[in-house]
């Protein structure tokens, strides 16, 4: 159950404890309704009973008799399971015509004087319900006992009627509340989905917080994420904020170092050199390292890539002026990245830049959306990388052509970068015969 959701959870304590209570209600009135036709069936009996009380006589010889028989038709049904008979000193008599030659068996129950209430079958095994009281002939000492019954079927089928208008209604009841309890747990669960949906928006970079009117349960939790938003925000911008102010705190001596290496001579000089210059890339590429990690955890972060491409076409206009390389560029309206400008600066400026100084005369860009990924390839009519080569040129440092100038860093940058976003870079054989540089990055 740790993995089920609170709504499930909620609807199954629900559904079952509602089932129980409806189960226990069945059951409690169908005993209360079978104990009032019970004592409704009785109270009919007791009425006939005092009926042929009052039609009780007795003779001049002292023998009990009846004026007539009670008016009831169903006293006069052979079998009816309506039966009376009236007996003194265990000698019968008078019954009634739906007995015929038989008797109502009373062993047992001639002892005690009060009215009582009894189980028993006729001779044809019908099931009876019947009463039986002893009392004293007007008129006479003899002690007359009086037994009135009537057929059990009629109680049992009004309690089975019953049950079954019961059953049909609590099921129409139990599915009546079991849906009145799915909206209320609905209902009372769309905070926290209101919540849900706008952590989405944060994610995606519609909003940087938590914001709505909820109720008062849920708005300290929404107080404190929006305080976590905020500060996981000013940790993030600090450390992007220390990076630069690192690199920069370290170009100054590295440029002094580098500039009193320049006239040195010998070995010294040249090691001297070397040290600087595997210095600089270092800071380079761990300060650039760490500005795209602090980008790739802040949430919220979205760009649109049209600024982008565009700024970064008038700067390498500029930078290779002299050369009129021609850049073009499709697809990339309306497609947004999902992550900081300053690191599709990164990966697409330094794709854009190595095309451009290996490119004869035309560099291509093309964008396109591909579910929820944004692909954007960069192309160039140079002579391109062998494809032996292609692994070899993602490494950190390494340059296939030293007379070009460069760090061998651009390229190990843009796939760390997009590795650190959830995207990939591959290289491949452009279609204008150079290199296609293909970014894989998550689209907004």
């Amino acid at each position: 159950m740790s993995k089920t959701s609170i709504n499930t959870r909620l609807l199954v304590i629900g559904t079952i404890w509602s089932a129980l209570v409806l189960v226990a209600t069945g059951f409690f009135l169908a005993a209360l309704f079978e104990n009032h036709v019970v004592k409704e069936f009785e109270a009919t009996l007791d009425d006939q009973l005092h009926e042929i009380l009052e039609l009780v006589v007795v003779a001049g010889d002292g023998r009990v008799a009846l004026k007539r028989h009670p008016v009831d038709p169903r006293f006069n049904r052979l079998g009816s399971g309506w039966y009376w008979q009236a007996t003194a000193k265990s000698q019968m008599a008078e019954r009634s015509r739906s007995l015929g030659h038989d008797t109502l068996e009373t062993v047992g129950l001639l002892r005690r004087p009060e009215t009582i209430s009894f189980s028993t079958r006729d001779v044809g095994g019908q099931p009876l319900r019947g009463i039986r009281r002893q009392v004293v002939a007007p008129g006479s000492s003899e002690t007359l006992t009086i037994t009135v019954t009537g057929p059990a079927a009629i109680v049992d089928q009004s309690v089975r009627d019953f049950t079954g208008t019961t059953v049909i209604f609590l099921t129409v009841l139990g599915v009546s509340l079991v849906f009145g309890l799915m909206l209320r747990v609905n209902y009372g669960l769309r905070p926290l989905a209101e919540i849900r949906t706008t952590l989405a928006g944060i994610r995606a970079g519609h909003s940087q917080r938590l914001v709505g009117d909820f109720p008062r349960e849920v708005s300290p939790l929404v107080d404190e994420l929006n305080a976590l938003l905020e500060h996981d925000a000013a940790l993030l911008d600090r450390a992007r904020t220390q990076a630069g102010n690192l690199a920069h705190a370290l170009k100054t001596p590295l440029s002094v170092l580098n500039n009193l290496a320049q006239p040195m001579s010998g070995e010294n000089g040249q090691v001297l050199r070397h040290q600087v210059d595997l210095m600089t890339d270092s800071v380079e590429w761990h300060v650039s390292q760490a500005r795209a990690a602090g980008a790739h955890k802040a949430l919220g972060a979205r760009v649109a890539l049209r600024p982008v491409v565009d700024d970064l076409c008038r700067m390498f206009d500029r930078v290779h002026a002299e050369r009129k390389i021609e850049i073009a560029v499709s697809g990339v309206d309306d497609l947004e990245f999902k992550g900081d400008r300053r690191d599709l600066e990164e990966m697409l400026g330094n794709l854009m830049d190595n095309a451009c100084k290996w490119a004869r005369r035309k560099v291509e860009i093309r964008a396109r959306a591909s579910q929820d990924r944004l692909l954007l390839v960069v192309h160039d009519d140079g002579d391109g990388i062998a494809e032996e080569h292609h692994s070899e040129v993602l490494n950190r440092g390494r340059r296939l052509d030293e007379t070009v100038p460069g760090s061998g860093l651009g390229l190990s940058i843009v796939r760390e970068v997009a590795e650190l976003h959830g995207g990939t870079l591959v290289l491949a054989r452009s279609g204008l015969g150079g290199l296609a540089a293909t970014l894989d990055l998550p689209l907004a």
